[in-house]
């Protein structure tokens, strides 16, 4: 399901994993879409995206697998 996420499917995603607005708003000016969201790795997450908080992107990173393992 996750694999075929347009950006926008991956935007509602994170907003209704209640993510912060920065997070959201990296992977909206990333143009992240589901096969790109589920390749990220957590380097990525803070290098590529931006995403400085460590609890933000073990939170994000526990949901990426999440939707990894329900493919």
């Amino acid at each position: 399901m996750a694999a075929s996420f347009s950006r926008d499917d991956v935007l509602n995603w994170a907003t209704r994993a209640n993510l912060s607005e920065e997070s959201i708003r990296s992977l909206r000016e990333n143009e992240v879409d589901g096969p790109t969201l589920l390749t990220l790795s957590k380097q990525e997450l803070q290098t590529e995206l931006g995403i400085s908080s460590l609890p933000a992107r073990r939170y994000i990173w526990d949901l990426i697998m999440n939707l990894s393992v329900e493919l």
